[in-house]
């Protein structure tokens, strides 16, 4: 396994562009990164609680899910050509300028885990 590999991840933008992102990742075993994948998706149902009535809060729940997202993309992702440092907070300050990042990110690694592809 390469201990590490470059990842490109297209990001579509609103005007109809595109981003492209130069990833550096991580290598790893399929199994490891399904085990990740689960305990993310784990994390995910234990923070469903019902909320009362007036307490929803939309920010709250997408920054929630946007957090739990940046911090799997940090286990499978150790640096980018951006000259901020590759970190979650940045990652999060990245999908708020430029939306759908984070997804893009994950998307672009479980391609490469689970289906050995890189890029287009």
């Amino acid at each position: 396994i390469a201990p590490e590999f470059d990842m490109p991840v297209i990001v579509p933008r609103l005007d109809g562009t595109s981003v492209e992102l130069k990833m550096r990742a991580k290598g790893m075993r399929k199994s490891e990164w399904i085990a990740l994948r689960d305990q993310h998706l784990q994390g995910l149902r234990d923070n469903e609680k019902p909320l009362a009535e007036g307490e929803f809060s939309f920010a709250q729940m997408v920054g929630d899910r946007m957090t739990d997202a940046a911090t799997l993309v940090s286990q499978g992702v150790q640096g980018w050509q951006l000259e901020d440092a590759f970190t979650i907070d940045n990652l999060l300050a990245l999908e708020d300028v430029l939306p759908g990042s984070v997804q893009a990110i994950l998307s672009a690694y479980d391609s490469a885990m689970f289906h050995g592809r890189l890029g287009n």
